[in-house]
């Protein structure tokens, strides 16, 4: 998607929204993409599968903590099991919002490639949160809601390493777009529910009307910046035998 500092902008949709022929309301739009356009999709490509195998596929475990001790490890007798690493590895500690750790001498873990002890962990929340290397495993604190807890993941993630990517629909240029921005008057917010359960109250910048196939769309902004990126969340009519139900 590319943004103007106007309330037009272009709206690039790679997997159509609508099934159908292509949309006459952009007829001077090229069939073939050109070759920047193909260069700044393949750098966005690359990007998402980054992405993914850094931040999703290498999960390998989400722990909240309980009030007090927390022990980690491998042995079944840890308060919280950890897929792989030493059997007794250190205890996490939840005090009101704060969690510290103490690391037993066998985990040989590491902040900021310094071998420590016990550390005070900073939450995802403040922006600069810290992350613990044992071994292959990377953690750190996560706040959602009134629960704090200890996301996992495994830098040697199989499923991460053999990862190749996303199947796409072939580009179609009938489907980029030009829409038109509608501002906000800043008051609106949407709650936006998460695989966690939690809600999020999620401020909408504003909305693009376009047209495709002969119809109007409306897709509205969850929270994102006009001047920076949109992000948007549409279902799509063909979920049933191509891709998920929700795309964002």
């Amino acid at each position: 998607m590319k943004l103007e500092r106007n309330p037009l902008l272009v709206l690039a949709i790679a997997a159509p929204l609508l099934a159908g022929a292509a949309p006459a309301d952009n007829p001077a739009s090229p069939s073939v993409p050109d070759a920047a356009y193909v260069q700044s999709f393949d750098k966005w490509q690359a990007e998402l599968v980054d992405d993914l195998k850094q931040n999703w596929l290498s999960l390998a475990g989400l722990f909240w903590l309980k009030p007090g001790e927390n022990a980690f490890g491998t042995d079944a007798g840890n308060v919280i099991l950890f897929p792989k690493g030493p059997a007794r590895a250190g205890v996490f500690e939840l005090q009101g919002t704060d969690v510290t750790v103490k690391f037993f001498p066998v985990a040989h873990a590491t902040i900021g490639r310094k071998l420590v002890t016990t550390a005070t962990l900073q939450p995802d929340t403040s922006g600069n949160p810290t992350v613990v290397e044992l071994g292959s495993l990377r953690m750190n604190v996560i706040v959602r809601g009134q629960r704090i807890g200890i996301r996992l993941k495994d830098v040697d993630s199989d499923d991460a390493k053999n990862y190749r990517g996303p199947v796409f629909f072939p580009l179609d240029m009938s489907y980029r777009v030009t829409a038109t921005w509608v501002a906000s008057d800043g008051k609106k917010s949407v709650d936006v529910p998460n695989v966690l359960g939690d809600i999020t109250p999620t401020p909408v910048a504003g909305t693009v009307v376009l047209k495709i196939n002969g119809q109007q769309v409306r897709l509205t902004d969850m929270g994102g910046d006009p001047l920076k990126g949109l992000f948007f969340v549409f279902n799509d009519l063909t979920r049933a035998y191509f891709i998920n139900s929700v795309s964002r």
